[in-house]
């Protein structure tokens, strides 16, 4: 499935599965693996003049080592968590760095206040569909507890028909798992999830391998079930 885009999963109670559709193909799978992680895909911003740049031209994403850049000058733009470490590489790898920090800012509240506004406006009450709201605006939420917002495109509306069911797998208040550890990376009818403990890729690593530990021994004892039986 590398590179194609799920477009909804649906359990199937009497085949005891899961059907997955993407934009390509429909799979059938008995265990789903949520780990969607929070940037998948690389934003570049358009650039009055980028076209006529001779250098090299990389985003972050695509950014490996400081080294090919030594003695050479580099200007990182923008001073997320992203471009700090670059430039901070950069700089040990003996380049010339410059960092582009924007200086002028409208209020936290002020932006939050008018998104809010517009997603009430176009999107309605989503508590009803059991989609309940954080009480403060999506930047407060990203700055305060590192959540990032979600961006609608259409998933809303399958999940106000039913065609989308919506199963109440993480806490409201914080968005992490509901069930309590050891085991809170499993939920129900063969559903994990990685990544979701707010402990960094240390973490996701140890769900990722108890995870795989538990589908290998479900599929060991299925396995030697059916041996049995044959």
């Amino acid at each position: 499935m590398l590179g194609q885009e799920v477009q909804w999963a649906k359990y199937e109670e009497s085949k005891e599965c899961w059907r997955v559709k993407t934009n390509e193909h429909e799979y059938r799978c008995r265990w789903l693996i949520v780990a969607t992680g929070e940037n998948a895909e690389p934003v570049m911003p358009r650039i009055p003049g980028v076209s006529e740049f001779r250098g090299t031209l990389l985003h972050t994403s695509a950014y490996k080592d400081g080294a090919p850049f030594r003695g050479r000058k580099a200007l990182v733009v923008g001073c997320g968590n992203s471009g700090m470490e670059t430039s901070l590489d950069l700089c040990n790898n003996g380049a010339k760095v410059s960092i582009v920090i924007r200086d002028k800012w409208f209020p936290v509240e002020t932006v939050d206040w008018f998104l809010l506004l517009c997603s009430r406006l176009i999107i309605g009450d989503t508590n009803q569909s059991g989609i309940r709201r954080p009480e403060i605006g999506p930047l407060k939420l990203k700055i305060s507890v590192g959540k990032t917002p979600v961006l609608d495109d259409g998933a809303f509306e399958k999940i106000k028909s039913g065609e989308i069911k919506a199963a109440n797998f993480f806490h409201q208040k914080n968005g992490h798992r509901k069930s309590s550890l050891p085991n809170n990376w499993k939920g129900q009818k063969g559903v994990y999830s990685v990544g979701f403990t707010a402990q960094g890729l240390l973490g996701a690593s140890m769900d990722a391998q108890k995870v795989a530990e538990d589908i290998a021994q479900h599929w060991n004892s299925t396995t030697e079930k059916y041996c049995l039986d044959g």
